[in-house]
C-alpha cells in the first residue's frame, strides 16, 4: 500500500515537471513568434552585457589579487595581474562591441541548443519503455532531434531565422509536453 503511494506521489511530481516545463516552452516559445527581432536582439545584448560585466568585475578581483596580495609569492601576483588584465581588456571589447558579441553569442546559442535538443531527444527515446503514452514521447524525441539537427546545420542562416526555428520549436515542444503531463497516468 505505501509503495503504491510513494509511486502514485512520483508520478504526480513527474506530470507537475512536465506540465511546469512544457507551459514555460509554450510561452516562450509564443513570446519569441510574437516579437522575434526585438525579443533576439534584446537577449543576446543584455546577455552581451551581462558577459562583459562579469569580465570586467573579475578583472578587477584579479588586479585586486595580483597587486595588493602580500601572502601570494611574486609569480603567482604577476599572472593574477595578468590575468586581470586579460578579464578587463575582454569585458571593455565586449561593451564597445556589444552588437558583434550579440550576434557571435546568438551563433554559439544555436549550436548548444541543437546539441541539447539532440540528447533531449535521445533520453527520450531512451525512456520510452517506462512511459504509458508511447506515441507522445517518440513525436517529442522525433521534434527535438530534428530541431537539434537544424539548428546545428543551418547557424549561418541569421538571427531571425534562428529565433524563428527556436521559438516554433519551443511551441511545438510545449504542446507535446503539455500534452504528456495531462496524459500520463496517476
Amino acid at each position: 500500500m505505501q509503495n503504491q503511494v510513494h509511486v502514485k506521489q512520483h508520478l504526480d511530481l513527474t506530470r507537475t515537471f512536465l506540465g511546469i516545463s512544457g507551459l514555460m516552452a509554450l510561452v516562450v516559445g509564443v513570446l519569441i513568434l510574437i516579437f522575434p527581432g526585438q525579443s533576439g536582439l534584446a537577449v543576446m545584448q543584455v546577455t552581451a552585457v551581462i558577459m562583459a560585466a562579469w569580465m570586467l568585475i573579475s578583472g578587477v578581483v584579479y588586479l585586486g589579487l595580483g597587486v595588493f596580495s602580500g601572502s601570494l609569492s611574486g609569480k603567482n601576483r604577476f599572472w593574477n595581474a595578468f590575468l586581470g588584465l586579460l578579464f578587463g581588456f575582454g569585458g571593455f571589447i565586449i561593451l564597445f562591441n556589444v552588437k558583434e558579441t550579440a550576434a557571435v553569442l546568438a551563433l554559439a546559442l544555436s549550436v548548444t541548443i541543437g546539441v541539447v535538443w539532440i540528447f533531449e531527444g535521445v533520453f527520450t527515446f531512451a525512456t520510452l519503455l517506462s512511459v504509458t503514452h508511447k506515441v507522445w514521447g517518440i513525436i517529442y524525441a522525433v521534434v527535438s532531434i530534428v530541431a537539434g539537427i537544424i539548428l546545428i546545420v543551418t547557424p549561418f542562416i541569421g538571427v531571425i531565422a534562428l529565433w524563428w526555428m527556436i521559438g516554433i520549436s519551443l511551441v511545438a515542444l510545449g504542446i507535446v509536453q503539455l500534452i504528456r503531463a495531462f496524459a500520463t497516468k496517476t
